[in-house]
């Protein structure tokens, strides 16, 4: 389900129901998944856009609009603002230091 997540994001918050057709089943088996996982579609959410934002800040070939854009934020402030508070430091800031240590 993470992948067809990832995969919607970009278009802004996928339904539940869209992810469901994408995986080819009804809308309750992956009510069902999220249930046995105690982890609701929100949750499930944004654990999904926590992972594609860091991996997309670290990617050097990406500006940082870029990384918003792709995310479906509405624009660079308001992903810098989320990013900040998942993470504590903001994308710039991670990018930096992942440079510092020769990644």
């Amino acid at each position: 389900m993470r992948s067809h997540l990832a995969d919607r994001v970009v278009h802004g918050v996928p339904e539940i129901d869209a992810v469901a057709q994408a995986m080819g089943t009804s809308v309750r088996s992956p009510q069902r998944l999220l249930g046995r996982s105690a982890t609701s579609y929100k949750q499930l959410l944004d654990l999904v856009r926590r992972e594609l934002a860091q991996r997309h800040v670290h990617d050097a070939s990406l500006s940082l609009i870029d990384v918003a854009l792709i995310l479906g934020s509405s624009d660079q402030t308001a992903f810098q603002r989320a990013f900040r508070r998942s993470f504590k430091q903001t994308p710039g800031a991670m990018r930096r230091a992942q440079l510092e240590r020769g990644g």
